[in-house]
């Protein structure tokens, strides 16, 4: 495909890389000629420089020969604009990635707008699920993806991971340090692997048991941060005891008019406010300021105290896979978000869903079995893909495969692969 890429930020080069690496010829837009130096001397991209909205900037990028615009740059409304203006310059297709829901009942013409603060939160959600430190969901939570930490008390430690072989779940991959260990390693389990499971929905207690974990309801939560997220994430919890601090007055009395279920504290999160409100017994903190150091402090500080989870935003997506490294349980970036979900509307037809690790060197992808697949009718053992097939949606129903499994036409089929083995995969596809 030919598509234009709006905006040479975190979300713009993710998907540069993304989708350079996929074979589509990409142009690149934005004003500022420094970022475009940078990606023109790291991807086989050609540069334009101008404001993306700007009908001769976006002709000189040849919009008319164009299928896809992505419109990823810091504004809203320049994003939105961009489509607009691009979808009436000839564009087949077009996606806005926009930071709020303010646009979301009025119909722009955008083929589809990628709202962040809807993103966070659905991630934050998923993380409240029991001590999980990462979680994607297949099939509408048929089965889910989880991320832990193997503490001392876990039964898996010192096994090798081809002695894992549970009927409900499938082991996905470790990340120990810097390094990604795949199923089909000769390799023993030790005390801080950082481990994924693919798991059946109604068992992510033994999930958690197996790796040493007690399941925890996150019950009351601490929200430190007044953002579209934070509305965004009060909206969809039914948490029965959320407590929201903000240094702005203003901020916190028309948060209070809005959500009436919530105690909000019109002061900055501090150790003195965990004593004064006895904070140290609650089940988690989300730290949401728009300051990436002050949300670690105060995780860091919360955990300290007691506080029994802890998930903190960062603008700086090279922090996220070094959570556990400095004492967080998660940390999460809602551009890192925006971008892996519109990378998700453009991949193959058959895809149906796919989860990034991000530090881990593998992709998780979910495909429809079509009636033409080279994989019909042979046994997982005798399938000779770079991947690992670990779990199967046939009809509603969750089934971990084992060796002599075979597929069947309409299948839902989840596997991991290392990531410069996708191109391959998706061509059986």
């Amino acid at each position: 495909m030919n598509i234009i890429i709006a905006g040479s930020g975190e979300v713009g080069q993710h998907l540069t890389d993304l989708l350079s690496n996929d074979g589509h010829n990409i142009t690149v837009v934005d004003i500022d000629s420094e970022k475009l130096n940078y990606i023109s001397s790291h991807y086989d991209v050609q540069c334009i420089i101008g404001k993306s909205s700007c009908p001769k900037t976006l002709k000189s990028a040849n919009v008319d020969k164009t299928d896809l615009i992505i419109s990823c740059t810091n504004s809203d409304e320049n994003n939105l604009l961009t489509s607009m203006v691009s979808k009436k310059l000839g564009v087949e297709k077009t996606i806005s990635r926009i930071k709020s829901d303010n646009y979301s009942e009025i119909d722009l013409g955008i083929d589809d707008v990628v709202t962040t603060s809807e993103l966070a939160a659905d991630e934050i959600k998923r993380l409240l699920t029991g001590d999980v430190t990462d979680s994607f969901e297949f099939d509408e939570g048929v089965f889910k993806l989880l991320g832990l930490n193997l503490t001392k008390y876990s039964c898996l430690i010192g096994k090798e991971i081809k002695e894992i072989k549970y009927d409900e779940m499938s082991f996905v991959a470790a990340l120990r340090g810097d390094r990604t260990i795949l199923p089909s390693e000769e390799e023993t389990l030790m005390e801080g692997d950082h481990i994924y499971f693919l798991s059946k929905d109604d068992n992510i207690k033994r999930v958690e048991k197996i790796c040493g974990k007690k399941h925890i309801n996150h019950r009351n939560i601490i929200i430190n941060g007044i953002s579209a997220i934070t509305e965004q994430l009060v909206g969809i919890l039914k948490a029965s005891n959320i407590i929201v601090f903000d240094k702005d007055a203003t901020k916190c009395q028309e948060f209070a008019d809005k959500f009436s279920k919530c105690l909000v504290i019109n002061s900055p999160f501090s150790q003195e406010v965990i004593d004064d409100e006895n904070l140290n017994d609650y089940d988690c903190i989300v730290s949401l300021e728009d300051n990436t150091e002050k949300n670690i402090i105060s995780c860091l500080l919360a955990k300290k105290t007691g506080v029994k989870k802890t998930i903190a935003m960062v603008s700086n997506t090279s922090l996220i896979h070094l959570s556990q490294n400095i004492g967080i349980d998660t940390l999460i970036n809602e551009k890192m978000l925006a971008a892996d979900s519109i990378y998700k509307h453009i991949r193959n037809g058959n895809i149906v869903s796919q989860a990034t690790l991000h530090g881990v060197d593998v992709e998780v992808l979910e495909y429809t079995i079509p009636p033409n697949s080279k994989l019909l009718n042979k046994t997982i053992r005798n399938m000779r893909i770079p991947a690992h097939i670990i779990g199967i949606t046939r009809s509603g129903e969750a089934i971990i495969p084992g060796p002599t499994q075979r597929l069947q036409v309409s299948d839902n089929i989840i596997l991991v692969s290392k990531r410069e083995n996708v191109k391959e995969i998706d061509s059986l596809f």
